[in-house]
């Protein structure tokens, strides 16, 4: 908890702080032990101390609530940090504090140049065509910046959602792995104690009677096979978390050197409940072909949401093929996925997504990397995935991505990257 970046505090139920981490010192600057006991109240800005008060009065009927609210740092500086605050008994209340000031300075910077545009656009309309187009030009620009922010905002938030619950399924399922080898051992101890019992007491009818009653043997022979069903179990949960824990990269921002499958498997793990049907049976095989590859010096988290992306988009493909043709013939068809790797030389790899799905219509190809640009219907699609996909690989990456598609034969989606990230 002291490792976290976000502020986790508990207060009681009058607001006062019982607890606190180090993230609170680190992003408001006052000293955690010079904080608890002291009002929470006090650090807010007091033109939102008002709404804090709301937070607490909706606590009593909901168990949990979120609000952005500003804070005073040690220095006077003003931070925007958002509360997530839950119950926790009749007493205490706990929560968590995360710096979101850059984010709502952006906005706002955001929100005033496009004021600012709107306006000198209306103004020069009729007296300056041509200033009117560049001024239309910079609009649109800045749409696009607001639409990959938005997006890189959702995609920060889904990486902080999967690290959040790795971590808490993390730490019970340690637990429980942990103690299975002394419940085994204990188990084993009380199988030899009844075997001796049993030995001493079978000439006594009532304790045989009891015996198979209880069906002690097959409960003794049973046993193992629970155990190791459990094991079993406890190191799948494991390896989702790790997978878990993989796609997030919430501790790599930065350019690492990582290996490209880790970061292909987790994505599929992630998406692995898109690849079966209402019955639960997969209709959707995925064929990997993975070569041998260095490892590689990449934005290892923005790599993650491409390949989120690409994989998303041929999973709506056959959604849609199969609600739009829901013949026989296309119930039964074999849908596919193929991951395909290779190095093509000293200096650049490859990473190879095909599907066999319906394809993408050749009028309707020169555009599928345009911001805001979507096929979908309202509200499943923002028109941004792909388009943020070419900026990280080709901008942030130095590297080409491109496609290659043919109606109802699929879709290749191509990426190639440098070994050394250019800025590494």
């Amino acid at each position: 908890m002291e490792n976290l970046r976000e502020i986790v505090f508990k207060c009681d139920r009058s607001g006062t702080l019982i607890f606190l981490n180090q993230a609170w010192t680190k992003t408001l600057g006052y000293p955690v032990s010079a904080s608890i006991n002291t009002p929470l109240l006090d650090f807010i800005v007091p033109d939102d101390r008002d709404i804090f008060t709301g937070v607490l009065v909706n606590l009593a009927q909901q168990k949990s609530v979120s609000q952005l609210l500003r804070f005073r740092h040690q220095s006077d500086r003003m931070l925007y940090l958002e509360l997530y605050v839950q119950v926790d008994s009749q007493s205490e209340f706990s929560g968590s504090l995360i710096d979101v000031t850059a984010r709502e300075e952006a906005s706002h910077l955001l929100s005033q140049s496009k004021d600012q545009l709107e306006v000198r656009v209306a103004d020069r309309t009729e007296a300056l065509e041509q200033t009117n187009q560049e001024l239309s030009q910079a609009l649109e620009e800045l749409e696009s910046l607001q639409g990959q922010l938005i997006q890189a905002e959702k995609m920060s938030s889904m990486g902080q959602l999967v690290a959040g619950i790795a971590h808490e399924i993390n730490n019970p399922i340690n637990f429980i792995h942990g103690n299975l080898f002394y419940a085994q051992r204990h188990t084993e101890a009380l199988s030899k104690f009844i075997a001796e019992i049993k030995e001493h007491l079978q000439s006594n009818d009532h304790f045989q009677n009891v015996m198979e009653d209880l069906d002690i043997d097959f409960i003794l022979g049973d046993l193992p096979d629970i155990f190791q069903s459990m094991e079993k179990g406890t190191d799948r949960i494991t390896t989702i978390v790790t997978s878990l824990r993989n796609f997030s990269r919430l501790d790599e921002s930065g350019i690492k050197v990582v290996d490209i499958h880790e970061g292909l498997e987790s994505t599929l793990m992630i998406l692995q409940h898109r690849f079966r049907n209402e019955s639960g049976h997969p209709f959707i095989a995925v064929v990997r072909d993975y070569g041998e590859l260095p490892p590689i010096a990449c934005y290892a988290g923005q790599l993650n949401q491409v390949f989120m992306n690409i994989l998303i988009n041929a999973l709506d493909a056959f959604d849609e093929s199969r609600l739009k043709q829901p013949s026989q013939n296309n119930q039964n068809k074999d849908f596919c996925l193929q991951l395909k790797t290779s190095t093509i030389d000293s200096e650049y790899i490859e990473i190879l997504i095909s599907d066999n799905g319906p394809g993408i219509p050749k009028a309707i190809q020169e555009k599928i990397f345009d911001p805001f640009f979507t096929t979908k219907s309202v509200g499943k699609g923002t028109g941004m995935g792909l388009a943020i996909s070419y900026q990280i690989i080709t901008e942030n990456h130095g590297g080409t991505l491109d496609f290659t598609s043919h109606l109802q034969k699929g879709t290749d989606f191509r990426i190639r990257l440098p070994i050394q990230h250019p800025l590494h």
